[in-house]
């Protein structure tokens, strides 16, 4: 190939095995050079990659000139002889502009990729990008994998001139003598991106010539790196995870023990995110929080944090949650058999029992009080255990058998008046335990 800005493309498509044979790329063209330059080469590369290239554009309407960019955009798919697909934005915002623009942007491309059986969507993003993108992470103090920048290639997305320079692209254009429209928002220093490609970068390689090409090879290594703590991180989630349910994630604390904050931080990113909290909103003052109170080791402690996240520590270990407000009260449910409800994210079941069990704690059913019900616990609630003198608060009961705080206000018991007859896998009041005389016998179960 005698093209050396077409063979660097095709390389870098090589390299990241990021468009496979056979494929159909839509390549989203908005008139820019980067695009452009984009849709043009993709458009000679197809024959030799072995792929179907179409060309999309989405028009956020808030320019007075989009109408044009959108023509000429549809110009040179036709003069390309590419399958050419348009939308305009009938709701531009007029807040947040650049990210919820973007918003519309990727949905329409995921829209017309469905529709039209497209595998990937191609991007004009180029090296200048991914350093202006690092460097805006690098800003807001993100970590290693952040500051990565641009990847070559993420779900349908792939950016084959992520490797070229944007004066390389101007250069090939030139030359070629293709043409491009300019988007005069790209000249105003109103947007953090637009003060560092016109402000930053150049000081910077003012002072040190080649700064971007250097600091996009940090800024992959620092990627790599970040992606491969990150697999470790979830690798650890895996091996400390004492349980997992629609109730949270609890961890066993000791995993900590002997790591480097950097890496536990990573590790509480992974569990919030595995419960479907955000894991980029945890920023470094709610790490340092929660890493604190793990290091403390007192039990009882909990943390609010961003996204709805709850972490609490007790006798079950560290568990992640998604805070729901006040759990709302269970309806209280009067003891019968059978009975089969939902209550608190789970089962509770009481079957009929032919048979004692020696092995088995059952209920005798005509020993539980009249008008017993299940519900949730309240303060004042109480219990007689075998070979207690008096009462013993249910609060200090749960503690003591180590249940965890995510379960407490979530679990049916069953109670007479203020007493409990029954919790969940831990008690059953000697007032009610079946032996081997009695009849009619009750299982009780709640499961999650």
């Amino acid at each position: 190939m005698k093209d050396p800005i077409l063979q660097a493309v095709a390389d870098s498509i090589a390299k990241h095995s990021s468009i496979p044979p056979g494929s159909r790329v839509l390549v989203a063209h908005s008139g820019g050079p980067d695009s452009t330059a984009l849709l043009h080469i993709m458009a000679r590369l197809a024959p030799l990659l072995a792929i179907t290239v179409e060309s999309v554009h989405f028009d956020h309407a808030l320019r007075a000139e989009s109408p044009d960019d959108a023509s000429f955009a549809e110009q040179a798919a036709a003069a390309l002889g590419l399958t050419f697909t348009r939308e305009r934005d009938s709701s531009p915002p007029s807040t947040q502009i650049q990210s919820m623009a973007r918003s519309a942007r990727y949905a329409f491309f995921h829209k017309v990729a469905k529709s039209h059986g497209a595998t990937h969507v191609a991007t004009g993003h180029t090296l200048d990008d991914s350093v202006e993108t690092s460097i805006m992470w690098m800003l807001r103090g993100a970590g290693p994998t952040a500051f990565g920048g641009i990847p070559a290639a993420r779900g349908i997305f792939v950016r084959p001139l992520i490797e070229l320079r944007k004066s390389e692209i101007l250069d090939w254009l030139a030359r070629e003598g293709i043409a491009f429209v300019t988007d005069r928002t790209n000249e105003t220093d109103k947007y953090l991106r637009n003060r560092i490609r016109r402000s930053v970068i150049p000081a910077m390689e003012q002072v040190t010539p080649g700064a971007v090409t250097a600091i996009a090879r940090l800024a992959t290594l620092s990627g790599q790196m970040g992606r491969a703590m990150e697999q470790q991180a979830q690798s650890a989630l895996t091996t400390a995870t004492r349980r997992k349910d629609a109730m949270g994630l609890t961890l066993d604390p000791a995993f900590s023990d002997g790591a480097p904050f950097v890496f536990r931080s990573m590790v509480y990113k992974a569990a919030a995110g595995a419960i479907g909290a955000k894991p980029s909103s945890l920023l470094t003052p709610h790490l340092e929080a929660l890493d604190r109170m793990i290091l403390a080791g007192k039990l009882g402690r909990k943390l609010d944090l961003p996204s709805g996240l709850c972490v609490a520590l007790d006798h079950a270990g560290l568990t992640f949650s998604m805070k729901s407000g006040q759990p709302t009260p269970m309806e209280e449910i009067p003891f019968q058999c059978p009975l089969d409800a939902a209550v608190g994210g789970g089962g509770l079941s009481v079957i009929r029992v032919e048979e004692y069990d020696l092995d088995e704690r059952l209920a005798a059913a005509e020993k539980i009080p009249a008008g017993a019900i299940f519900r949730n616990r309240r303060s004042g609630d109480y219990l007689t255990p075998a070979n207690f003198v008096g009462r013993k608060k249910l609060k200090k009961f749960l503690i003591d058998k180590k249940v965890p705080v995510s379960l407490r206000d979530k679990m049916p018991i069953l109670v007479a008046g203020r007493e409990s007859l029954w919790i969940p896998g831990v008690y059953m009041a000697p007032s009610i335990v079946a032996g081997p005389e009695d009849a009619p016998l009750s299982r009780i179960t709640w499961t999650l």
